[in-house]
């Protein structure tokens, strides 16, 4: 599958092409639907990983953003300790309030003030 980005080097293509391999992997595991791997896949291209969270791994990134849209399109919360692929990657509760913290840091930047 090639991704066609305007501007991107061949390793940044590589490492888009990783993250939604990636995504691809894991949703059958979460039970994820088309429209929900769409968005997360929006949300890497858009915002980037690292902008998330410096520390934590692409998997566990990848696995945050999975579980915030499954909890926003299901309305419900997901229990993190009933995923074994979520223990398998040691995302815990607070990598996922931290990548949830600068995702929405990110998009308020973004918001025009009006007054």
């Amino acid at each position: 599958m090639k991704i066609l980005i305007e501007n991107d080097t061949p390793m940044q293509e590589w490492r888009l092409h990783r993250y939604y391999s990636f995504t691809d992997k894991i949703k059958h595991e979460l039970n994820l639907t088309k429209t929900d791997i769409q968005r997360v896949k929006h949300i890497i291209k858009r915002v980037g990983l690292k902008k998330l969270h410096k520390n934590a791994t692409c998997e566990q990134i990848i696995l945050a953003l999975a579980i915030f849209i499954k909890e926003e399109s299901t309305k419900r919360t997901i229990d993190m300790k009933s995923y074994e692929i979520l223990k398998e990657h040691k995302l815990n509760c607070k990598i996922y309030t931290t990548i949830l913290r600068n995702l929405l840091k990110y998009y308020r930047q973004r918001i025009p003030i009006i007054m």
